[in-house]
């Protein structure tokens, strides 16, 4: 039975997250961060079958208004149930692009480095290298990443459409 939770935050512990205000209406905001977060750890995180737990976004008041956070729930009672939460808790992503499937995991898992966005920065030209920070952030996986740029390489000559974008020489 589940009846302890730990509290995970609202995005991984080394990013910004959106503010609770009195003025501004963050809510919509921070409910697409609470749910990317929630994605994130289910995806890092698979619940196996046999382990009773589960990933809950919970809302609390504050002075300026309500602030929502990912819960883990866990059964205290169930060893494997506590081992889980506990390797959640220790190994959480710390960054949105520091788990598996970004440019910096892809980096450490095949090249066996860690390396700064400027490092990865040159291995790319900046247009790219923006393009897959951007995607990255939205948790889009490394590999589906340079499938969609071997597309638009394919695609793409100077003075064609790509989407939004116009090739240039």
């Amino acid at each position: 039975m589940l009846q302890e939770y730990v509290e995970l935050g609202s995005s991984p512990c080394e990013e910004d997250c959106v503010q609770v205000s009195k003025t501004a209406d963050y809510m919509p905001a921070m409910r697409a961060e609470l749910k990317r977060w929630k994605e994130l750890l289910e995806q890092t995180f698979p619940i196996p079958e046999n382990i009773e737990a589960s990933f809950r976004i919970k809302f609390s008041p504050h002075d300026f208004g309500s602030y929502g956070e990912v819960w883990l729930y866990y059964d205290p009672d169930d060893e494997q149930s506590v081992e889980f939460m506990l390797n959640v808790e220790k190994n959480a992503p710390k960054r949105w692009d520091s788990h598996p499937g970004t440019l910096r995991a892809h980096f450490a898992g095949v090249h066996g480095v860690t390396l700064s966005d400027d490092a990865i920065e040159k291995k790319y030209p900046q247009d790219e290298w923006d393009l897959r920070k951007l995607w990255a952030s939205g948790g889009v996986p490394v590999e589906k990443q340079d499938r969609l740029i071997a597309e638009i390489d394919a695609k793409a000559q100077p003075g064609a459409r790509v989407g939004p974008w116009v090739i240039g020489e």
